[in-house]
Order: structure tokens, then sequence, then C-alpha cells
């Protein structure tokens, strides 16, 4: 699959060491490839890649938030979300993420399920 170019998202990563741009690129192109119609957003403020179902960020799904040692998948209602292996992390209202701070910690089926049931959930809300 070919990743959207998308020249924010090489200046936000550039911005970080490349290991974490690596671990955050790879990331990206798995959201991009485990969900089909997904819309992505920029947000420098915040240090993140933000992936929606269509338009707006009630339909945001998840997160990538880059961060100096590590990338954080965020999910915005992963409260809601089954987590049988407990990789989610956070004891806020709705958010968990999910910390990588290494490649080989992306080696890990349940993160492909999170982000999946995620993104089912943010679109069964059309």
């Amino acid at each position: 699959m070919s990743l959207p170019t998308n020249p924010e998202v090489q200046e936000l990563l550039a911005q970080h060491p490349s290991e974490i741009g690596d671990i955050a690129s790879a990331l990206r192109q798995r959201v991009f490839a485990l969900v089909g119609d997904t819309e992505e957003e920029v947000y420098f403020d915040w240090n993140q890649v933000g992936f929606a179902c269509g338009a707006g960020m009630k339909r945001q799904f998840c997160a990538i938030a880059v961060r100096d040692q590590r990338v954080d998948l965020i999910f915005n209602r992963g409260a809601e979300l089954d987590d049988p292996t407990g990789l989610l992390e956070g004891a806020g209202k709705k958010e968990r993420h999910v910390p990588i701070a290494s490649p080989q910690a992306l080696n890990n089926p349940a993160i492909d399920a999170l982000i999946r049931s995620a993104a089912d959930l943010a679109a069964s809300d059309s």
C-alpha cells in the first residue's frame, strides 16, 4: 500500500530524533493499512498526527503523539475499548494511550486490534 504524501507529517517528524520518527512513520503506515478511508491531520502544537473516519475531531479514532523518547498511540475513546492484553495506559475519563519506545514494540497484533476497534467505534457514530 502506498502511503499518502503529507509534507506536514514530514515537517513534524523532522523535529524529532530519527529513531522516533521511524517508529511514528511505521505506525502511520499501519493505521492507513488497517483502516481504509482514513483522514489525517497534523497538530503541531501537540506534536500529533490525528486519524479520523471522516471529517472532524468527533470522528477521530486515534493519534500518534511524537515525544522525545517514544511515540504514544493515543485512543480518544480508549476507555471504551476492549484491551485483553493490558496495553492501554492512562486514567482519564475517555482517553488512553499505548507507549511505543522501539520498533520491536510495534510487532504486537494487539495494537492492530485496538486500532481497528477504535476506528469501528468512531465510524459507528455516523
